[in-house]
């Protein structure tokens, strides 16, 4: 009947599109196990200008799959290209030749999915973000990319300057206003008090904006004030000892030691002790004007 073959009609179509989505969803799971997997890009986070510099890019090809093409970038621009199916004189090309100086024979594949691209007298223009990207020599010719970002560390140019000290030694009662100033580095180095070894207290610091050369370079410069008082001298010899650290990113988990120390005070014999003798000075004065006062008050009442 016609209605019997409306149902086998429906049923037909049903079928055909059921195996269809089967089909589908097995070619589907098919291209996901083909696909590139993620990559790694590993680059140090702090380096010395002027050092030579290597980055690697770890990457996992799907089986029977080759890579076409392997690309190196610097903030979005590239720099390095490697085709390994191109001519000889093809397959390795840099780019940037006039900002980068890239090692382009010691830059290859060092390993099954391992990369080097190696940097000679990286400079502070070279920080930034590196990105590798790996393209597939196939259909769909999938591609992976992953990054990471470097900075080129410029020292200062010498070790931090104490200004503002004056000629003549530091006593209690003094008030001391010091400078301390790195020069010349990127990124500004942080600058720490120190007094007879201890860190100053926040109170007496007084910091000033970090100044920007034309070359882009900085210079940082940290105040110190205040009132100095006998606590402040310490050790057998009764010195006043101020220390100024300047402290840039370590390199490698090493910190390039960066400090001025300055004596500037020693308390003399005679003010060791000084609030002591004040206050036995104080206390006697005290007294004789009180037995003074009642040897009067017993005259009036006599006479």
């Amino acid at each position: 009947s016609e209605t019997v073959k409306q149902k086998q009609a429906i049923h037909s179509t049903y079928a055909f599109n059921s195996n269809n989505n089967i089909n589908n969803n097995q070619n589907q799971q098919q291209t996901l196990g083909h696909i590139l997997q993620p990559l790694q890009v590993k680059v140090p986070h702090y380096v010395l200008a002027g050092q030579t510099v290597n980055l690697y890019c770890n990457f996992s090809l799907p089986p029977y799959k080759n890579f076409y093409s392997l690309k190196w970038f610097h903030d979005g621009e590239e720099i390095y290209r490697l085709i390994p199916g191109a001519k000889r004189d093809l397959q390795r090309m840099v780019f940037k030749s006039d900002k980068f100086n890239i090692d382009i024979t010691s830059s290859k594949m060092i390993n099954s999915g391992e990369h080097l691209l190696v940097i000679q007298m990286i400079m502070r223009k070279h920080s930034g973000v590196y990105k590798c990207q790996v393209t597939e020599d196939s259909p769909p010719f999938a591609f992976s990319e992953s990054s990471s970002r470097l900075i080129v560390i410029v020292l200062p140019d010498r070790h931090p300057v104490i200004s503002g000290v004056r000629s003549s030694s530091y006593q209690p009662g003094d008030r001391l206003s010091i400078n301390c100033t790195s020069r010349r580095s990127y990124p500004a180095a942080s600058l720490y008090w120190y007094i007879n070894n201890k860190k100053a207290e926040k109170w007496m610091l007084n910091p000033y904006i970090t100044e920007v050369e034309t070359d882009g370079l900085e210079t940082s410069t940290l105040g110190l004030s205040f009132l100095v008082l006998p606590g402040h001298y310490s050790g057998a010899d009764r010195r006043l000892v101020v220390s100024c650290k300047a402290v840039m990113p370590a390199i490698n988990g090493e910190q390039i030691p960066l400090e001025r120390t300055l004596m500037l005070g020693q308390l003399l014999r005679t003010g060791w002790s000084y609030q002591e003798s004040w206050s036995s000075s104080h206390h006697q004065s005290s007294r004789i004007e009180l037995g003074t006062s009642l040897l009067l008050l017993l005259l009036l009442l006599l006479f």
